[in-house]
């Protein structure tokens, strides 16, 4: 399956700053806590859960529009 992915940071709290506004924004974002060798760890915003590439890249479309924020079609 795939998601969107919004942002990613290194420091946790701005992860959850960004996910507290998507929020307020009435999307469900969640967090993927992933380890990158020789840049440490990282904290991906993301929302969604598609079944297809297509059905991704179509809200990738839709998301980028109605929000102003570029979206990452990604594999969960």
């Amino acid at each position: 399956t795939f998601s969107l992915q919004l942002s990613a940071f290194q420091e946790r709290h701005e992860a959850e700053q960004f996910m507290l506004k998507l929020k307020q924004s009435g999307l469900k974002p969640y967090l993927v806590t992933t380890s990158i060798p020789g840049r440490g760890i990282w904290f991906r915003v993301r929302v969604g859960n598609y079944t297809t590439w297509e059905e991704a890249l179509t809200a990738k479309e839709n998301f980028e529009q109605r929000h102003k924020i570029i979206a990452y079609v990604t594999r969960k």
